[in-house]
């Protein structure tokens, strides 16, 4: 596959992280968005997403809103947003509780956008594509192994 332009470049293989501790959902994720050329890393827990940020630094995060319990992965993003390494990485929320004012919530927590489950896979995709559209810093390119 030859990549032209620059952008493609910077998609391909850029490294997602996504937090979810449904394991159905977080493998949903996981199969949409290596198909469409990004690799994924998966944590169901607290522990996992620590483990995951000290080895890597990844382009985007997908965070479920409920993991661990309502509240915990608004906690879970705030801690995010607070350290110097991950507070400029693109966090896009997923939820599956519909409030009157979840969008106005979630990026006064730090969210850079957010989903509302149950989400199709092209709504998934172009939410991410969006979050590194406007993350600050350049999508970071993996290795290839």
């Amino acid at each position: 596959m030859l990549l032209t332009r620059r952008s493609e470049l910077e998609t391909y293989m850029a490294t997602i992280l996504t937090i979810e501790q449904n394991d159905n959902v977080r493998h949903l994720i996981r199969e949409v968005l290596q198909r469409a050329g990004y690799r994924v890393v998966e944590a169901a827990t607290i522990r996992e997403v620590t483990e995951h940020l000290v080895l890597e630094e990844p382009a985007a995060i997908i965070l479920d809103c409920l993991l661990g319990g309502p509240g915990l992965g608004l906690d879970l993003l705030r801690e995010i947003r607070a350290m110097p390494r991950t507070r400029d990485i693109p966090v896009v929320v997923t939820t599956g509780v519909p409030e009157p004012d979840i969008d106005a919530r979630l990026h006064h927590c730090g969210a850079s956008a957010f989903l509302l489950k149950p989400f199709g896979p092209r709504d998934l995709v172009q939410a991410v594509a969006l979050a590194l559209a406007l993350s600050p810093k350049p999508a970071t390119v993996a290795a290839a192994s």
